[in-house]
């Protein structure tokens, strides 16, 4: 009986420390769930909150393109107005050489008009200076012309800025380099440095 007795007792002790074991286990796998319950709700907030960054980024990067869009539009706008400059610039020098004697151009003469009388007049000069037909299409003025009459917006912009004009203006059309040529010629000392 001693030998059952003790081998009931080794099995009563095996007994307690399965349900010891077992319930370490259970301990432990509740303690496990209940950290992987913690990360899922962490990961679930952090979702959340990367989803409202996601959208404020997109509200601000459609602010911004609105910006873009804007500034890129104004930029061709100031544009315009540069290559209105130089234009004056040429009028300008144009009316100091021939605006006077039987050369003047009478307040009611169109200016395209008065033009195209100097370049019947005095050819060499017009092609002494590579004034040909593009670059004077360039100055006339008017509605519906580059150079809109009265317009004063453009009166002495930043060198930098006309020259990005022109080097934007002169891929489209190479009349605008003999513009600024003939505004730099020696001849009548008008240029952008004279004008300031």
């Amino acid at each position: 009986m001693d030998s059952q007795d003790r081998q009931i007792r080794e099995l009563q002790a095996a007994n307690r420390e399965l349900q010891a074991a077992t319930s370490e286990l259970q301990a432990a796998q509740q303690a496990t769930n209940r950290e992987l319950q913690a990360a899922n709700s962490a990961q679930q907030a952090t979702n959340r909150e990367l989803q409202a960054t996601n959208r404020e980024l997109q509200a601000e990067h459609r602010e911004l393109r609105g910006r873009v869009d804007m500034l890129a539009s104004q930029s061709a706008a100031h544009g315009l107005v540069l290559l209105r400059y130089v234009a004056d610039l040429v009028h300008q020098k144009l009316e100091q050489r021939f605006d006077s004697g039987e050369d003047s151009r009478p307040p009611d003469m169109q200016y395209s008009v008065w033009l195209a009388a100097l370049q019947a007049r005095h050819p060499q000069y017009f092609e002494q200076h590579h004034l040909d037909a593009p670059a004077i299409q360039l100055l006339h003025k008017g509605r519906g012309t580059l150079f809109h009459a009265g317009n004063l917006a453009a009166h002495q912009p930043p060198q930098a800025h006309a020259d990005a004009a022109l080097a934007d203006a002169v891929r489209e059309q190479l009349a605008w380099n003999t513009l600024w040529a003939f505004v730099n010629s020696p001849e009548v000392a008008i240029n952008a440095s004279a004008q300031r």
